[in-house]
């Protein structure tokens, strides 16, 4: 239980939770209505995400602190929608079709 204590508290003083949340629904709105941009989804959600990070950045007046939580959420972000967002909504979508 130690280590998942230990996982957790990482986890809160490293990600910003407003830019995760932002992260995600970017995701899921790019993805789904952004197609006719050519370019590949990953780089339009860097760029939102870059944009929404100046903007708290400079909201929360955090220094440097909140740089490397950006970028740690930014990582986080897409490596959690990769992983498991994404196939989620596949699974729903295939549920949806099937019915």
């Amino acid at each position: 239980m130690d280590l998942i204590q230990n996982i957790l508290i990482f986890l809160d003083e490293n990600l910003s939770y407003k830019l995760l949340f932002i992260i995600l629904l970017s995701g899921i709105f790019i993805t789904k209505y952004t197609k006719s941009i050519v370019m590949r989804d990953i780089y339009k959600v860097l760029i939102g995400t870059f944009l929404f990070s100046i903007l708290f950045y400079f909201t929360d007046n955090c220094g440097s602190i909140c740089i490397n939580k950006y970028i740690f959420t930014y990582l986080f972000a897409t490596s959690f929608y990769d992983l498991l967002i994404k196939n989620l909504i596949k699974r729903v979508n295939s549920i949806i079709k099937e019915e």
